[in-house]
């Protein structure tokens, strides 16, 4: 009897070490096991719809996103000579915004100034010389192709977001992080590896002249890293890492 005991014991030890290794490892056949799921991001892996187009999130593995070449047409992490970016380095606010784009982008002492194409002209501040600890300050990164959204990183406190105006019609729109844009420009996907405030995803649909919400995470989870890979004009990678775990999707738009 005993014997048999310890026989059921060592099987339920090997059931138990057997489930615990195949949660560490999560395939693209493995779409609806929660426990792939990237935490906040759980309603997109079923369908979802934004006017003629079916949005949803597979489960990926590893490789595919450490092997796939990032062809974004705008991503802050792979920044580099080109024009689209204007800072090279860290975003700052010490000092009057270095970066400047004749006829559009320009400053002055503690301002910047944004022309839109109307003419009319924008003022931020870009340090807090004698104003309130809460003022709103604006540092210039950069511009997508095309030069019709402008992208400005934005300091409250403590705490950084991004701001994409358009200069044609004055649009302004808020996102946590930096985004990542589709080749085609149709799409951006922000999700942060800012670890103190974490990955709120946003996926946004830029439809001629209007950037449009298509899909808003809400989550804000500290200590976690959500990276953006795009792999052609309607998919993306996205990458998922914590102090424990690391999950991969594949965003699919049709």
């Amino acid at each position: 009897m005993i014997r048999l005991l310890n026989i059921f014991v060592v099987a339920g030890l090997l059931f138990a070490a057997s489930c615990e290794e195949s949660v560490k490892s999560c395939s693209r056949n493995d779409r609806l096991r929660s426990n792939c799921f990237i935490p906040g991001l759980e309603k997109l892996y079923d369908t979802i719809s934004f006017g003629k187009y079916r949005i949803w999130l597979d489960v990926e593995e590893e490789t595919s996103f450490r092997d796939a070449k990032d062809i974004s047409a705008w991503n802050w992490e792979m920044r580099n000579s080109s024009e689209l970016y204007c800072l090279k380095d860290d975003r700052f606010y010490t000092g009057t915004n270095l970066c400047r784009l004749q006829g559009i982008i320009s400053g002055k002492n503690d301002s910047l100034f944004f022309q839109l194409q109307n003419g009319r002209v924008l003022r931020f501040k870009t340090q807090r010389t004698h104003l309130p600890s809460d003022s709103l300050l604006y540092a210039y990164c950069g511009h997508f192709p095309g030069k019709r959204w402008f992208v400005f990183s934005t300091l409250y406190f403590d705490q950084d977001f991004c701001e994409l105006i358009n200069r044609n019609t004055g649009q302004q729109y808020i996102l946590q992080n930096l985004p990542a844009v589709s080749p085609n420009v149709n799409w951006l996907a922000s999700g942060g590896s800012a670890f103190l405030r974490g990955n709120r995803f946003q996926l946004c649909a830029l439809s001629g002249d209007t950037l449009h919400t298509v899909f808003d995470s809400n989550r804000n989870a500290i200590e976690t890293e959500l990276n953006v890979k795009w792999i052609s004009a309607n998919a993306a990678l996205l990458e998922y890492r914590d102090d424990i775990n690391r999950r991969y999707a594949r965003l699919v738009i049709k």
